[in-house]
């Protein structure tokens, strides 16, 4: 939407549909984030004619699991994603699992934790090797031994350890950049 005009009209539009279905959209609730050329232009309720909410160019939203707005960067989109992986992989350490029980482990409850926010996101190289060792981490813990990380991402019947489940974590490899 590039102009005031342009949001009233759709949500004139958004009042016929409401209209016909009888759903209803919450003016209040609904938020308006200034984007492009309109991040530099002041808006009000007036000018809109709607009582949405217009964020301020450094506010920030959570929305569908992830966090919206025009400052938000991608240490604080994972970050604290990228530690959940390190608390959920910890308390299998005790467990002494073998190579094939962390590979699922990892591709399941560990991966989860960025993949959607990896999907909606532009991921760095920086943030993708921050994932990466995290998950070697959880493989071998601190110290690089036993099974090479090359064989790790081989699956199974290639005499690898099936560190990639092609149902859950497909894109999130290819998004990450894991190489075999």
């Amino acid at each position: 939407v590039g102009t005031e005009e342009e949001i009233g009209r759709g949500r004139q539009h958004m009042k016929d549909y409401e209209r016909s279905t009888a759903s209803k959209l919450h003016d209040k609730k609904t938020m308006v984030m200034r984007l492009g050329k309109m991040k530099q232009r002041m808006i009000d309720h007036k000018k809109l004619n709607v009582e949405f909410t217009i964020m301020k160019n450094d506010d920030q939203e959570p929305y569908l699991g992830d966090i919206i707005g025009n400052t938000v960067t991608e240490s604080e989109r994972f970050d604290e994603k990228v530690e959940m992986m390190e608390g959920v992989g910890r308390p299998w350490h005790s467990l002494k699992l073998g190579y094939y029980g962390k590979a699922i482990i990892a591709n399941t409850k560990m991966l989860s934790k960025v993949l959607f926010r990896s999907q909606v996101n532009p991921v760095s190289e920086q943030m993708r090797k921050k994932v990466k060792e995290e998950i070697k981490q959880f493989m071998w813990g601190y110290k690089k031994q036993g099974v090479a990380w090359t064989k790790m991402m081989l699956p199974v019947a290639e005499g690898g350890v099936g560190l990639r489940d092609s149902k859950h974590a497909a894109s999130f490899f290819e998004i990450f950049g894991f190489d075999r």
